[in-house]
């Protein structure tokens, strides 16, 4: 976005989100109209391929789940307004500092760019208050105070809306197929200033023929095979097949077991095998239920898993923080890879961002552990380090395995996660975390010792299970 164009909006946009202002009564809640909803879904159609609107989910079929007949929160309302804005990229990778303690994650990153510019103070000094719900004066008088109608005025702003052509329904209440309507418009009527908001936003880039954001040469992968039920006659083919099954992100798995005496099986497998099985799969724990010859499975996963999982649609449900990470990793990609790379370039850049922009730093909760500690937060243990590798390469297509083990060369030393991915055909062993050593007079250091090594060097002081799910790594890469 032009910096004049940007100093506009932030000067029109103090209090555009009136909810804050003057609460008022919501419409009662009703089904949209099939005319609306059909518009509705031809202009989130297009909006989509912008970039500028994004589904719920993914639908049977695979198309974006849009959601049309639900009403915008505040939260969705000043998403699309910073997507309407051009600001998305802004906003997802400088995650400004906001005041509001009830807006975290995705949505905050969203919030506190409209705190950072000017564009909403919430409902209070510290809250947003996201899930409200939004009405058709309110978004519509921020959508033309965006495009520089300073005068709009919440409780009647359709005769601006009416003078420039700016569509919106009619009818009873508002829906998301509403606001994708008028954010379609938007993009097309005249701006106070002159120009349109289009023009404005296909000159700095921030759209254009593919959806902003997106990585169109890289697809997500590889995807393992999905195994759903399987056929056991000890605890040890128990923790080992249920590991496997668990690379393919699947629901649940149900398991057989031949003997016909599933409870003792699985209390012998929970005493000798319940640490092989977590070290042989992407999976933290599971849930459990067994009864006369049968054994399910449900894994839980951390959020990266749970993300390549929802990827394939073979597992799990959408949430703001998924989203919040989708968008964290492709903005990441969007900076540092290149279609035209090669994989060792590709790899070797995931490594170097990682190490640069994460610190080691264990305050004992979850949030460390994952892949949003590290790519969102920047502080991570090795498991945020090994999830967020593993990540960024599935979305460039390269293959990649978690390792589970320990650090100090044996059983019994510290437990430790790495990564092993494939280069050029070939397997290698790459420890991010261990080439992230603290920092030096507090510049931070980045080394290469561990990356991309076999594993009889890795082994001096890394031990692990091995599996067909962990695949040898017989010599150091030599470019």
């Amino acid at each position: 976005m032009n910096k004049g164009f940007k100093k506009m909006i932030c000067a029109l946009l103090t209090a555009a989100l009136m909810l804050s202002v003057a609460p008022m009564a919501l419409a009662e809640e009703t089904t949209v109209p099939e005319d609306r909803l059909a518009r509705g879904l031809e202009a989130a159609a297009e909006l989509n391929r912008l970039g500028l609107f994004r589904g719920v989910g993914t639908n049977p079929d695979g198309t974006p789940d849009f959601a049309l007949e639900n009403t915008p929160t505040r939260g969705q309302a000043v998403t699309m307004l910073v997507r309407i804005l051009g600001g998305e990229r802004e906003a997802l990778i400088a995650r400004y500092a906001h005041p509001f303690v009830d807006t975290k994650g995705y949505s905050g990153d969203y919030a506190g760019y409209a705190w950072y510019h000017n564009i909403t103070d919430g409902t209070d000094r510290t809250h947003f208050s996201p899930s409200k719900k939004m009405v058709l004066n309110q978004f519509l008088t921020l959508v033309l105070r965006s495009l520089g109608y300073e005068v709009a005025d919440y409780k009647n702003p359709y005769p601006i809306a009416d003078s420039i052509g700016l569509e919106y329904p009619s009818g009873e209440g508002f829906y998301r197929a509403d606001l994708a309507v008028i954010c379609l418009s938007a993009l097309d009527v005249p701006m106070s200033g002159g120009g349109t908001l289009r023009q404005s936003l296909t000159e700095s880039g921030a759209i254009g023929g593919e959806p902003a954001g997106d990585i169109v040469p890289f697809t997500p992968g590889p995807v393992e095979e999905l195994v759903t039920s399987f056929t056991v006659s000890s605890a040890i083919e128990l923790a080992d097949k249920a590991a496997a099954a668990t690379l393919g992100h699947p629901e649940s798995v149900s398991i057989t077991v031949t003997s016909g005496r599933a409870g003792a099986l699985y209390d012998e497998f929970a005493s000798n095998y319940y640490e092989r099985y977590l070290s042989l799969t992407d999976a933290t724990d599971f849930s459990v239920e067994y009864w006369n010859d049968h054994i399910t499975f449900t894994p839980l996963y951390r959020d990266a898993v749970q993300l390549m999982g929802l990827m394939e649609g073979r597992s799990g449900q959408w949430t703001d923080e998924l989203r919040a990470l989708l968008n964290r990793a492709k903005s990441i990609l969007a900076e540092i890879a290149d279609p035209s790379m090669s994989e060792y370039e590709l790899v070797l850049a995931i490594h170097d961002y990682l190490v640069n922009h994460n610190s080691y730093y264990d305050d004992g909760t979850p949030r460390v552990h994952s892949a949003a500690g590290c790519l969102i937060d920047g502080r991570s243990v090795c498991e945020g380090y090994m999830l967020s590798f593993d990540l960024l390469c599935y979305l460039c297509g390269v293959e990649c395995v978690q390792v589970t083990g320990y650090a100090a060369g044996s059983v019994g030393g510290s437990s430790h996660g790495w990564n092993k991915v494939k280069v050029d055909g070939k397997w290698y062993n790459v420890d991010v975390t261990w080439d992230d050593p603290l920092s030096w007079d507090g510049l931070p250091l980045l080394t290469h010792e561990y990356f991309l090594v076999s594993d009889d060097y890795i082994s001096a002081d890394h031990s692990w299970l091995s599996s067909p799910a962990v695949p040898p790594c017989p010599e150091n890469y030599n470019g």
